[in-house]
This record gives structure tokens, C-alpha cells and sequence, in this order.
């Protein structure tokens, strides 16, 4: 469950947050440029899935109150991560 923003900052509170698909979506999905970074997202997701990655993180302005970020900050776990399969646009950080 994705918590309440903290009202003084926009931010969430200091924490790893569990969330689904569908969850992020729901709450982040607010604006048509949220929902193009999130089809980014999805697609980075979707190809860290593919190489056997099986958790991700998201973090920065995306995941705050903010009506318009530029992007998405996220990382992940390379724990089982196959690096053969993972997508070589996951490993440049231009």
C-alpha cells in the first residue's frame, strides 16, 4: 500500500513502500505526462522481468506530489538477474 504524502513536503514518508502494478497506476497515473513516464517505466519494468529480476524500486519526484515530473528515478535488485538478457538500454545512465 502506497501511503499518504506527508502534507509539509509532497514526499512520501521515509520507507520502502510495497505496491502493485495496478496501485502505481491508480495513484501516479494522474496526468497525461505521468502516463507516458509510466509506459516508460512499464517497459523498463517488463524487461528487467525478462532478464529475472524480481524487485524494482521508484523513487524521486515521480512518486511525490509533484503534478508534473520530468522522469522517473528507479532501481533494482540484480539478484538473479541474468545480465545476458538484460536490455542494454538498462545499463546507460546518460
Amino acid at each position: 500500500m502506497i501511503p499518504p504524502f506527508d502534507p509539509t513536503t509532497g514526499n512520501l514518508p521515509p520507507g520502502i513502500h510495497q505496491a502493485t502494478w495496478d496501485e502505481l497506476v491508480a495513484r501516479y497515473g494522474t496526468a497525461p505526462s505521468r502516463l507516458i513516464l509510466l509506459a516508460g517505466l512499464e517497459a523498463a519494468l517488463d524487461a528487467l522481468r525478462a532478464a529475472g529480476c524480481r524487485r524494482a524500486y521508484d523513487n524521486g519526484s515521480f512518486v511525490s506530489s509533484k503534478s508534473i515530473p520530468g522522469d522517473f528515478d528507479a532501481c533494482w535488485e540484480v539478484a538473479g538477474v541474468d545480465p545476458q538478457l538484460l536490455d542494454p538500454v538498462l545499463l546507460t545512465f546518460a
